[in-house]
């Protein structure tokens, strides 16, 4: 009976009605396919979102920073690279870490060609993940690679602080640091990165941690904290408690996710204003495809009185035209699909669609692929769109004969 319903429900195609029905189901079939192409690309920038930030935050400061627990953070806190949890992830036996790297903080003031600017001078160990930062470098090398002097600082600076500055590569700056006695060094511009993130580009130099270290006067084992990228981000929490294991009773790791609190609740405002335009493209869908099958119900009248005639049930009247309405919705959503990723392709590939990345923290619109996503919006849609069209499909079930044939 099934196989039946499926086939009337083809033969009943919208194409061969009134040409006033056709440019509806034209219309349905294209309402479906911006939904879905809609949905597409919505779901797709979210994720680029997510990834894009979450990258640049993690490519800075790794998935979780482990300090001294304080009640004032300062840079006289320190913690020793002999310490188990720096040892033991050396060698691999830290489960779900994959690098830890230590770091060092130091004020200092740096004097540009027509001002100066406070800095937060960050100095890394030489175990430095540079495939991570990467990304973020504009031009240049990273403070590592740098060769200069015993007194020179090599610095790897903001583009906002380059500008403001007037430093490039290959620049030099002269630094003071308020300390006792006050020491004044000079810095060597080797490269200059671009986040987006304010908090990072408004203020922070990279440099190396053994410079920073002998101007603090302590021995190279010494550092303000860990930085640890984890081999899987979606485990963090279970990562983290394994990396507390080894941590003594005065050390915290905390995870990015609290250190840059409202940039991640920035991303889930975005989400959820996301999940409420769905809805609505979804509602709007709905309403247009099975206004669609009532317009064609109608102008079906003669041959619902036929099939009825034939000994067709409502119940097989009902298959008949869900069908038919699925059928109509399925081809809009497989061609709102195809613009959709066609769409999200172009603009991953050219970065059509620019953004101010001082408000979004990227210059373009990201582009993120989750397949799994992508298949459980379709079929939501899919499922949404055939429980509207049981609606007009019962009022199929409820024609009766007499009334059928009285409209021809």
């Amino acid at each position: 009976m099934a196989g039946s319903s499926l086939f009337i429900a083809r033969k009943l195609s919208v194409q061969q009605g009134a040409q006033f029905t056709r440019a509806v189901g034209r219309l349905a079939q294209t309402s479906a396919a911006l939904g879905a192409g809609l949905m597409v690309c919505a779901f797709c920038i979210l994720e680029g979102f997510r990834v894009e930030v979450r990258e640049r935050i993690f490519s800075f400061a790794g998935h979780a920073v482990v300090q001294k627990i304080t009640a004032v953070r300062d840079q006289t806190d320190w913690v020793s690279s002999n310490g188990k949890l720096y040892q033991q992830a050396l060698t691999g036996k830290v489960p779900g870490v994959r690098h830890i790297q230590g770091f060092v903080y130091k004020p200092a003031l740096a004097r540009g060609t027509m001002q100066a600017e406070g800095l937060l001078l960050k100095g890394l160990d030489n175990r430095v993940d540079t495939a991570a930062f990467l990304k973020n470098l504009v031009a240049g090398t990273m403070p590592g690679k740098a060769r200069v002097d015993a007194n020179t600082l090599p610095l790897c600076i903001s583009e906002k602080l380059a500008n403001r500055l007037q430093l490039g590569v290959d620049s030099t700056t002269v630094l003071y640091f308020l300390q006792e006695p006050p020491k004044i060094r000079k810095g060597y511009v080797c490269g200059i990165y671009r986040t987006g993130l304010e908090e990072y580009d408004d203020a922070i130099a990279l440099t190396t941690a053994s410079r920073l270290q002998n101007l603090a006067g302590v021995g190279d084992t010494m550092y303000n904290g860990f930085e640890v990228f984890v081999k899987d981000y979606t485990i963090l929490p279970a990562t983290l408690e394994k990396i507390r294991t080894f941590l003594p009773f005065d050390q915290q790791a905390v995870p990015a996710t609290e250190l840059q609190v409202q940039i991640f609740d920035w991303l889930d405002v975005i989400g959820r204003n996301v999940q409420i335009m769905l809805v609505l493209i979804c509602v709007v869908a709905c309403f247009n495809t099975a206004g669609t099958l009532l317009i064609f119900l109608l102008e079906k009248m003669r041959a619902i009185g036929l099939l009825m005639a034939l000994g067709a049930t409502p119940g097989t009247l009902r298959r008949i035209f869900w069908l038919l309405g699925l059928r109509l919705a399925g081809v809009g959503i497989f061609w709102g699909n195809v613009a959709g990723i066609a769409f999200c392709l172009l603009q991953q590939a050219t970065h059509l669609l620019p953004l101010d990345q001082e408000n979004y923290y990227v210059d373009h619109v990201p582009i993120g692929w989750n397949i799994a996503n992508l298949i459980y919006m379709n079929l939501a849609l899919l499922g949404s769109l055939g429980l509207a069209l049981l609606i007009p499909a019962w009022r199929a079930g409820k024609i009766s004969p007499v009334q059928a044939m009285a409209e021809q």
